[in-house]
């Protein structure tokens, strides 16, 4: 009876769900995953080319950050790109209410909320 694929079943979960199928009540489930992949996050390099691929798909200049900010960005978002794409966001509000044409280093306290 275990010799057909009937159905294909996709599993996405936040990390705990690892901890909770290496349970022994859960074995039979775990014996029939065949591809596993755990996202640890972008890398310093990723992480910088997704923030200049954003800035450009968006129609926007790469010199609205200056290189101090997209390090900041980068080591604040631990790799995460929904937390660079929520400090971005933060940070081109904060200077588009102050006028401001390039995000400098010194403004991201603002942006971290």
């Amino acid at each position: 009876m275990d010799s057909y694929n009937n159905f294909v079943v996709i599993l996405a979960g936040l990390p705990f769900i690892l901890s909770t199928l290496s349970s022994i009540l859960h074995e039979p489930l775990r014996q029939r995953i065949g591809i596993n992949y755990s996202f640890q996050g972008l890398s310093k390099s990723e992480a910088e080319s997704y923030i200049r691929n954003k800035l450009y798909s968006a129609g926007g200049s790469e010199n609205i950050f200056d290189e101090g900010a997209l390090i900041y960005i980068v080591d604040s978002a631990k790799g995460k790109p929904r937390v660079i794409d929520l400090i971005m966001t933060n940070a081109l509000l904060v200077a588009s209410m102050n006028q401001v044409h390039q995000l400098l280093t010194m403004r991201f306290n603002y942006a971290l909320i």
